[in-house]
């Protein structure tokens, strides 16, 4: 700037005076037109120095001084002219007095060469003036241009602002010393401070030492590396311990200068949680699977298996790896991947999950398993069907043993209608009849277990029906019942039972069993005995009565002969009664 101005000034002065030794010799025109030269001079570098600060400053481009105005225009440019209207006036004058003429003839005055340089003066000025005034509106565009640049960034950084503070995420910025210089409002709710608090201060006064050192040097490390980091933050704020996911990069000036560094941090604390309970989620599922002794499995969409556990190999002797790929109906036999097929189609359909569907699988050995199994539909988003998920479960045991069952209360059944005793079947609280047998049926003289069922078959008590019922709930107690009991059937006739009470379990419900034994003919023969029982305990205290009188006469007679002997002996006379039985002891 400094060599462009004192060349330009040099060349002024060099050629402006020469061009005025040639042209003014009147020491009066001379004065005037040096006073016009040093205005022009004055005007012309001024404007050559504002050119040169607006092109080389970067203040000057990014909204430095203004561009001089209309009226500093029309002054430079009146200046100029002034000057060269001046110098042209003088010449004029000169040549229309013959001045200049006698001047040019005696050869004292400027040749060619002088009107060469009074041409190029005046052409320079007048370039000068055009570059001026092209200068001028360049730099007024410029100017206004600034203006709009500075009013849209002044709309923008409004906008950002605005942004920051309704963001959700702490958005912060720091300069090269580690302080704040943006700190908006999730950041100012997070720390439980204002952001007039913060600005200027660095990390040291927001969080504790151990936390802000580490802060720090994170930073440092940003601007050092010169590319943005992201990182897990956990930090002490008032509403406790919190995770941030902090992204931090370096801050740039207009000129691509590193001025700090800027950074988002969002909360994740309840995503963490929310990881952490996923986790031990999986973590409990997988044990679950390792400890389950069920088969659990997962299906696509075209039911073929992408996941088996390891309790694969205990069902039916697969590792898992071998099945993936194949479908459930690979492991079942033809006729039963038929039935189970047609009924996992319905439920497929209606993409509903299902329970306890059994069905045989085969073992790699060739044995059949039965097996039970139970799934749900896995879905996306957008409700579409993924595949299935679920478990099979390992129920040939208890297959085995309902069949046994089955077989079993097939043969009770059969037993138990073909039985010649009266079985009924009661309920264990209220001792309702459940199911009786033919010959119970027959035994109270009814044609159908409904009408058995529907009418009254108690006597009084204590054969009452509230007796029944105590009876029963002993017997389901576990203590088994036996006793007689009597009865009345449809007709009103009274008919014995010796009954057995004991506790049943049918088709997995417990019942009481009540077995009865026709007892009528012994009762009756019982009390037939009991009878000639009583008529000869009668007879037989009837004799004891006659023959405690007999031996009460026996007795007064042996006393009397006694006497009758004592009496006989003091008369000196023989014993008339012989009595010597009474001495003998065996006779007593």
């Amino acid at each position: 700037m400094v060599l462009l101005y004192a060349v330009g000034a040099s060349l002024w002065i060099l050629l402006s005076d020469r061009a005025l030794e040639w042209l003014v010799q009147d020491p009066a025109q001379v004065a005037l037109t040096n006073t016009l030269k040093g205005w022009a001079f004055v005007a012309l570098t001024s404007l050559l120095l504002h050119a040169l600060l607006h092109r080389f400053t970067p203040g000057a481009r990014s909204g430095g001084p203004p561009a001089p105005g209309r009226w500093g225009l029309m002054f430079v440019l009146l200046t100029m002219w002034l000057g060269a209207g001046a110098i042209g006036f003088d010449i004029a004058r000169k040549l229309a007095s013959g001045e200049g003429w006698e001047i040019a003839r005696s050869g004292a005055g400027p040749g060619p060469s002088a009107w060469l340089v009074l041409l190029a003066v005046l052409t320079l000025l007048a370039t000068s003036a055009g570059f001026v005034i092209w200068r001028q509106r360049q730099a007024l565009e410029v100017a206004r241009g600034v203006q709009r640049a500075q009013a849209e960034r002044l709309r923008t950084n409004e906008l950002l602002a605005a942004i920051a503070d309704s963001s959700d995420d702490a958005i912060f910025a720091k300069d090269l010393e580690g302080r704040y210089t943006l700190f908006n409002r999730a950041a100012s709710r997070f720390v439980g401070q204002p952001a007039e608090a913060v600005l200027g201060q660095d990390d040291r006064a927001i969080f504790p030492v151990d936390q802000a050192e580490q802060l720090i040097a994170i930073g440092r490390a940003v601007i050092a590396n010169r590319h943005a980091q992201t990182q897990e933050e956990e930090l002490d704020t008032p509403e406790g311990t919190r995770v941030f996911l902090a992204t931090k990069a370096p801050l740039h000036d207009a000129q691509g200068r590193i001025i700090g560094l800027y950074g988002i941090s969002r909360d994740i604390t309840r995503d963490k949680l929310a990881e952490e309970a996923l986790r031990l989620s999986e973590r409990r599922f997988q044990d679950i699977v390792a400890a389950s002794a069920d088969w659990i499995w997962e299906l696509d969409a075209r039911g073929r298996f992408t996941y088996a556990s390891e309790s694969l190999h205990e069902l039916l002797g697969y590792a898992p790896e071998e099945i993936l790929g194949k479908t459930p109906f690979d492991l079942m036999p033809p006729e039963e991947a038929k039935r189970i097929g047609a009924r996992l189609l319905a439920l497929d359909a209606r993409h509903v999950a299902f329970r306890d569907l059994q069905h045989i699988s085969l073992h790699r050995d060739g044995s059949q398993r039965h097996v039970s199994t139970s799934g749900m539909p896995i879905r996306d988003g957008a409700d579409r069907l993924l595949g299935y998920r679920g478990l099979d479960r390992d129920i040939t045991e208890r297959a085995q043993a309902e069949a046994e069952l089955r077989a079993s209360e097939a043969l009770f059944r059969s037993l138990f209608d073909k039985a010649p005793v009266s079985i009924l079947v009661h309920d264990r609280e209220s001792g309702e009849v459940i199911d009786a047998n033919r010959q119970a049926i027959a035994a109270y003289g009814y044609a159908s277990l409904e009408e058995l069922r529907s009418c009254d078959f108690m006597d009084e008590p204590p054969y009452g029906f509230e007796d029944a019922v105590r009876l029963i709930r002993q017997a389901a107690a576990g203590g088994q019942q036996h006793f007689e009991w009597k009865n009345r059937d449809r007709f009103g006739t009274i008919f014995w039972e010796e009954v057995w009470l004991n506790r049943l379990v049918l088709n997995g419900i417990e019942r009481v069993m009540a077995i009865g034994v026709d007892i009528t003919e012994r009762k009756a023969a019982e009390e037939g005995q009991r009878h000639q029982a009583e008529e000869l305990t009668r007879r037989f205290a009837e004799l004891k009565r006659f023959n405690r009188a007999t031996v009460d006469r026996e007795l007064a007679m042996i006393e009397l002969k006694r006497r009758i002997n004592a009496l006989s002996l003091e008369l000196g006379r023989e014993a008339p009664y012989p009595l010597s039985f009474l001495n003998d002891p065996d006779g007593a």
